[in-house]
């Protein structure tokens, strides 16, 4: 049974008369006694018992309705999934971001597409460097990133969400802490040694801090290297030297053991940025990045 059979079945078990049922159907009323005849011929059963004053259901007719229902229940749902698919109203985005830096900025990109579009769950992949996410977006592992870069490839397009600042970072032994010193320029740095992030290409933060320091009229002498900003606070807090980190690194770790400055140099903001693929299809993503240029305006970075 065909589902435009079904329907026509199902609306004339309604009706029980072929001039109504043909009216809700939108069709003449011939067209309509020949589905129902070849339906039954198909079938190789009697669906209506009719005569000129009446049309009633048969016992095989009335056996008939659920599966009828069932079929037209079935296609209708097919359907409505392509439709939801092809409009991004349901789907999956995979979303990358560096580190619990951004958490809040990921939070509230979730609650907003939750709240907009239900049907699109997001499959968070967490703890990814900048350099590291921007290579799985650009082979297609994930849809986008939320990270820091100097620079993207061609076939990448990136918009700003918001902007984060650059500080500095001591142990609380340190003199500058003791003096409680809330405001410094990176030459304030020049002669201690340094923690740095290992960073990748195009890692923003460790290029502006090489652009710091250059501009101060120094090289940073590296004491050790951390692979992440929890691990480079981890060796500040220990010792082993200073750092420049971010506001929001700062806003989302333990600041136990650790004394953080502002920085009076220019050149001390970082734009935080979602990156994706210039040919990314996936329509879900296109009402991802609709929420998330309605949540972070142009403008308001």
């Amino acid at each position: 049974m065909e589902v435009a059979e079904a329907r026509a079945f199902l609306v004339l078990a309604e009706e029980l008369h072929f001039g109504r049922a043909a009216d809700r159907l939108n069709m003449a009323q011939p067209p309509l006694s020949r589905t129902i005849r070849q339906l039954e011929r198909r079938l190789k059963v009697q669906l209506f018992d009719r005569s000129t004053r009446r049309v009633e259901l048969t016992a095989a007719g009335a056996a008939l309705i659920e599966p009828a229902k069932r079929l037209v229940e079935a296609s209708d749902s097919a359907v409505r999934t392509a439709r939801d698919v092809a409009s991004g109203a349901t789907g999956v985005v995979r979303l990358g971001f560096a580190s619990a830096s951004v958490r809040g900025a990921v939070s509230g990109l979730v609650r907003a597409v939750s709240a907009k579009y239900p049907g699109v769950s997001l499959d968070l992949h967490s703890a990814l460097l900048s350099a590291q996410g921007l290579e799985k977006v650009r082979t297609g592992e994930i849809d986008c990133m939320i990270g820091r870069w100097t620079s993207l490839p061609v076939e990448i397009s990136a918009t700003n969400l918001f902007r984060e600042e650059i500080v500095a970072v001591v142990p609380e032994s340190h003199p500058l802490a003791r003096e409680h010193r809330e405001a410094i320029r990176v030459a304030d740095l020049a002669g201690e040694e340094w923690v740095v992030l290992r960073g990748g290409p195009g890692a923003a933060l460790q290029s502006r801090v090489s652009v710091l320091a250059r501009r101060a009229g120094f090289s940073p002498t590296v004491r050790s290297s951390a692979p992440d900003s929890w691990t480079q606070l981890v060796l500040v807090a220990s010792g082993l030297g200073v750092a420049l980190t971010l506001d929001s690194v700062r806003d989302n770790t333990n600041r136990s053991q650790l004394h953080y400055m502002r920085l009076l140099d220019d050149d001390r903001f970082i734009d935080v940025q979602l990156a994706w693929k210039k040919d990314n299809n996936n329509p879900a993503f296109a009402n991802l990045l609709a929420c998330a240029e309605e949540l972070f305006p142009p403008g308001e970075n």
